[in-house]
Parts: structure tokens; C-alpha cells; sequence
């Protein structure tokens, strides 16, 4: 089922958390805010899909202007598919990479600071449309 609200799985249909929310076709994943730096490594958005697959766009955004890089990482069953380097973008957002999720897909996307410990705030998006 497809017809409306949050049928596939997903379960905030109108805000920001880890897993992919569905609203009719389309489908998104919005990080909210991230704390980027001292923790290392940092899984902004992590979830499986069904029998279903997505066509969309994973977009990685700096929140402010910042001296140091960010590696932003998409990996679909443990397989790391794209990774973005992320540079001081004085608040110009990054264009973003097209990804297709096949079907019963573990997807994570995570987001690691380039060799320094300073806490950053960064956030990433994936927004796309579903296909059966």
C-alpha cells in the first residue's frame, strides 16, 4: 500500500529522526541536527526498506560556515557507495548525488569529521520517490 501517510514503514511522517518516512510516492529522511566532531563518526540516518525501491537524492549540509571538511558516507548493506567531502560552504548548500535503493536495502548514511575533534553542527537529506 502506497496511498497516503506513513504505510511502508517509517514512523514520523512530518519531522526529522534516523529512519525514512513515506507520504504517498515520495519518501524522505531528514536528519535534524548532528553533532559532528569529538564522537568521531556519527550515523545521521540509518534504515531498511521493503518491496519497494526509491529513486532520490542524498543531500549533506553544513549548518554555518566552517574552516574544516566533513565526509558524508552512504552505504547500502554495509557497502559504501558514495562518499562526499564536505567543505566550509559559507551556508551555500551542496547540489547532492542521485542514489537508488533497490528493495530490501539496509541503508546508513553517516557523517565523519576530517582529522579534527570540534563539535559541528551538520545535517543530511534524502528525498526521493517510491517505485514498486
Amino acid at each position: 500500500m502506497l496511498g497516503g501517510g506513513n504505510p511502508v514503514g517509517g514512523a514520523n511522517p512530518a519531522g526529522t529522526g534516523s529512519s525514512i518516512n513515506y507520504v504517498g510516492k515520495h519518501a524522505y529522511a531528514y536528519s535534524g541536527d548532528v553533532t559532528v566532531g569529538s564522537a568521531g563518526t556519527v550515523t545521521a540516518i540509518a534504515f531498511n526498506t521493503q518491496k519497494i525501491y526509491i529513486v532520490g537524492v542524498f543531500s549533506p549540509h553544513l549548518n554555518g560556515a566552517f574552516s574544516e571538511d566533513f565526509i558524508f558516507t552512504v552505504k547500502i548493506n554495509d557497502e559504501r557507495i558514495v562518499s562526499v567531502v564536505v567543505e566550509d560552504q559559507d551556508n551555500e548548500p551542496y547540489k547532492g548525488v542521485r542514489v537508488i535503493i533497490p528493495p530490501y536495502s539496509k541503508v546508513e548514511i553517516t557523517i565523519e569529521p576530517s582529522g579534527h575533534t570540534v563539535d559541528r553542527s551538520c545535517c543530511v537529506l534524502y528525498t526521493g520517490e517510491v517505485h514498486q
